[in-house]
């Protein structure tokens, strides 16, 4: 009964009930969501960026056809063949000739060709093999490459990097922390939150 009464009396003198009103805001630097008074004090120190993935080397040249030789050598396209009426003849008409020009054999040849390949020298312009015009490597020899880059971006390894981190724990930036760092948020209203995420 004694309990009673004095809640009773407490009661009595609670005024009006105060209305609270709560500010969802979002903060842009580690997403913590809801009102100022509530949030969490940690947040992400600052920012800063980096490249997540590994150096490599490429080429960055395209590949070129070329011929490992310069030079050319002179062959003949036909066979070594007699005619049927060499029986009949003599002296050199005896002798087998090559059916591309009718020379002799051991006469020196009608065609140019290229001695790597020996395509036509003429019609043949491209070339027998393939090679990086960047730094002249083969391409089917295995070669490591001639520049590198980033593996996360394709970007040289001077460039500005790629990935926004946070510069203390190096989560990414504008996810949420736990422990991170001490200090104030920034806040946006959620609103102003969806119209950044669609911009």
């Amino acid at each position: 009964q004694e309990v009673r009464e004095i809640l009773t009396e407490k009661l009595a003198d609670i005024g009006r009930p105060v209305q609270v009103v709560f500010k969802t805001k979002k903060c842009v630097n580690c997403s913590a969501r809801g009102d100022a008074r509530l949030l969490t004090p940690f947040c992400h120190m600052e920012p800063t960026l980096l490249h997540p993935g590994v150096i490599e080397n490429f080429h960055p040249g395209e590949n070129e056809k070329y011929h490992p030789a310069a030079n050319y050598v002179i062959e003949h396209d036909g066979r070594l063949k007699k005619s049927w009426y060499s029986t009949f003849c003599c002296g050199t008409l005896r002798k087998p000739r090559y059916t591309c020009c009718r020379r002799r054999a051991g006469k020196e040849g009608c065609k140019k060709k290229w001695a790597c390949c020996k395509a036509d020298w003429q019609t043949q312009t491209g070339g027998c093999q393939f090679r990086h015009g960047c730094c002249g490597a083969l391409v089917d020899h295995g070669s490591q490459g001639c520049s590198t880059r980033y593996q996360c971006c394709l970007q040289n390894v001077n460039s500005t990097g790629c990935k926004k981190v946070c510069k203390k724990c190096g989560e990414d930036w504008g996810t949420n922390t736990e422990s991170c760092f001490r200090k104030d948020h920034d806040l946006i209203d959620v609103s102003q939150a969806g119209e950044r995420s669609h911009q």
